[in-house]
C-alpha cells in the first residue's frame, strides 16, 4: 500500500500500480548564462515508465531571490544585489518533467558600478532524490554559488526539492558572514 496523491494533495491508501520505475534524465546541457550574474542550471525530468497517457500534466512557476548585502561606512547594513530566479516545472502527481531554474535579470538589481564591481555566480546541479520505485517521484537542486565582492569571496550553498505533487521547498545555507542571503519566494 502507498499514499495516492493528486495535484495537491493526499487523498488516502491506494494499491499499488504498475507504472514502473521512474527514470531521472538532464535534458541537453545545462543552461548558462554569463556576466556578472552568471548561472548555470541543469534542465531534468524525472518520468515513471508506465504512467497512464490520461495523466495530465500541470504547470508550476516559482520565483524566489537571493539578495547581497554590505555594510556602509558608518556599520550600516545596505542591500547591494537582488538576484531573482525562476523555477519552472510540469508535475502530474507521479513525474516531473522540464524542470528549470532561469535567472531573471530584468527583475534583478546591482549596484554594481566602475567604483564597486562585483559578481554573482550560481550553480544548480539537479539529481533524483526520491527512488525510482517510488510513486511520487521527487528531485533536488544543489546549490552552489558565490558573491566576490570588493576583492573578497563569499561562498553559498542550499538546496530546492521539487516534487511530482507540485510541492517546491527550499533551504538556503547564507555566507558565514550573512553577506548572501535568501530572502523570499512566490509560487503560483
Amino acid at each position: 500500500m502507498y499514499l495516492q496523491t493528486n495535484e495537491n494533495q493526499l487523498q488516502g491508501f491506494g494499491q499499488p500500480t504498475s507504472i514502473g520505475n521512474a527514470q531521472f534524465t538532464k535534458i541537453g546541457p545545462p543552461l548558462h548564462y554569463p556576466g556578472h550574474f552568471s548561472l548555470t542550471s541543469d534542465v531534468v525530468n524525472y518520468i515513471h515508465k508506465n504512467i497512464p497517457s490520461n495523466k495530465k500534466f500541470t504547470t508550476r512557476s516559482c520565483e524566489f531571490l537571493i539578495s547581497t548585502h554590505w555594510a556602509d561606512l558608518s556599520g550600516h547594513d545596505i542591500v547591494v544585489g537582488n538576484y531573482w530566479f525562476q523555477l519552472e516545472l510540469l508535475y502530474n502527481g507521479n513525474d516531473l518533467a522540464v524542470v528549470s531554474i532561469k535567472p531573471l535579470p530584468a527583475k534583478s538589481k546591482s549596484k554594481s558600478s566602475t567604483f564597486y564591481q562585483d559578481q554573482f555566480t550560481i550553480t544548480f546541479k539537479g539529481r533524483a532524490k526520491s527512488k525510482a520505485a517510488a510513486p511520487v517521484a521527487e528531485i533536488i537542486y544543489d546549490i552552489a554559488g558565490t558573491w566576490d565582492a570588493r576583492g573578497v569571496s563569499f561562498p553559498f550553498t542550499g538546496n530546492i526539492t521539487v516534487s511530482a505533487n507540485g510541492g517546491v521547498w527550499r533551504n538556503f545555507y547564507p555566507d558565514k558572514n550573512n553577506h548572501v542571503r535568501h530572502v523570499q519566494a512566490i509560487c503560483t
